[in-house]
Formats: C-alpha cells, sequence, structure tokens
C-alpha cells in the first residue's frame, strides 16, 4: 500500500503521496469512492541511473523540454510535507541531475468542489537552465473533462486569451478528439 496524507473538505478528498513526489493521487467526491484521476499501476518503472522510476497517475510536475534519464528522476522518497492552514505545500529538495527544485501548494475550497494547485520550480543549480512548467493530469479512460483557463489578461489580443477548453477522449472508431475553440476565438484560414 501506498502512504498517502489526505487533505479533506465538505465536498472533495484528496490524496497526496506522503513521501514522494509532489504527486496528488486520488481525488473523490465527497461520498464517493471513485477516484477521479487516473491509476496506472501496472506501468512498467523506467530505468535511469539514479534507480527507477516509477508511474502511479494522478497529478505530477515535471520540467520541460523531456529528456531521458533526467526527466525520470526517482521521486519515491525525500518529500517534504508541510500543512498550512488551508491545505498542504509539497517540497521536492532539488534533484541531482539539474539542481531544480520542485513544489506544489494544494488547497482545498471550502465552500466549493474546488482546487488550487500552484506549481513552482526553483534553480538551485550552480548554472542557469532554460525550462518550462509541465503539469501533467492523468484522468481514467472515458468521459469528458472541462477546463477553464483564466481569460482575464487583456494585454492579450481577443483571440489569443485563455478561455473555456473542452477536452473528449477519442471517440470509439479512435479518431482524434476534438477540442473546443476557446470563446470569442477565429479561425484562421491558410
Amino acid at each position: 500500500m501506498i502512504a498517502t496524507h489526505t487533505l479533506y473538505s465538505p465536498h472533495l478528498r484528496l490524496e497526496v503521496l506522503a513521501s514522494g513526489g509532489p504527486r496528488i493521487l486520488r481525488l473523490f467526491l465527497a461520498g464517493s469512492d471513485e477516484n477521479l484521476l487516473a491509476e496506472v499501476p501496472t506501468f512498467e518503472r523506467v530505468p535511469t541511473p539514479w534507480g527507477e522510476f516509477q508511474f502511479y497517475g494522478g497529478h505530477r510536475l515535471w520540467h520541460a523540454p523531456e529528456s531521458v534519464p533526467r526527466t525520470y528522476i526517482p521521486d519515491n522518497e525525500g518529500l517534504i510535507l508541510t500543512e498550512t492552514g488551508d491545505g498542504v505545500l509539497l517540497t521536492r529538495p532539488a534533484d541531482p541531475a539539474s539542481g531544480i527544485r520542485k513544489q506544489v501548494r494544494i488547497r482545498l475550497h471550502p465552500e466549493r468542489a474546488a482546487v488550487t494547485v500552484e506549481h513552482t520550480l526553483t534553480n538551485d543549480g550552480l548554472w542557469p537552465v532554460e525550462l518550462a512548467a509541465w503539469a501533467i493530469t492523468q484522468l481514467p479512460p472515458g468521459g469528458v473533462a472541462g477546463l477553464r483557463r483564466h481569460a482575464g489578461d487583456r494585454r492579450r489580443p481577443r483571440h489569443r486569451r485563455a478561455g473555456p477548453v473542452l477536452l473528449r477522449d477519442p471517440a470509439p472508431d479512435h479518431r482524434p478528439p476534438r477540442r473546443a475553440s476557446p470563446a470569442g476565438a477565429r479561425r484562421r484560414r491558410p
């Protein structure tokens, strides 16, 4: 059994990996035993110079661009879990290959079924590193997920502002999924 730390609100229950990660393993609506996140216990482990990397599913923070073996440094131990007044702060000390420290702050909203997840990457190494935060959330196959990003950035042209996006699993005939355009976006013709 994987050791977890659990957060509760009147609307949600969320489990994080207690000693590794930072990773969110499970998310449940109050009163339900159905995990809203994917679990992948049968995925093969990836051998690296630092040991085997294990996939868990759920949500994790990586840094892009992906580079083998650096991206797959094992994160099964060494996590610092700090309880805050309204959630937890998960801190992974800098990894040996890149010098990048990962932090994930998680807060459950007290009045509705909502989670705030803030990601931070810090370069504790001796040289500059060019990277991007890569937050990965795995959902179980089947169903529909609706995502909303902040749409209030007025510095961007209207057609470039983030808005609601709909992601769907591939159709039964395995066609690629279709993505809805953000509100107000216009299609450009070549």
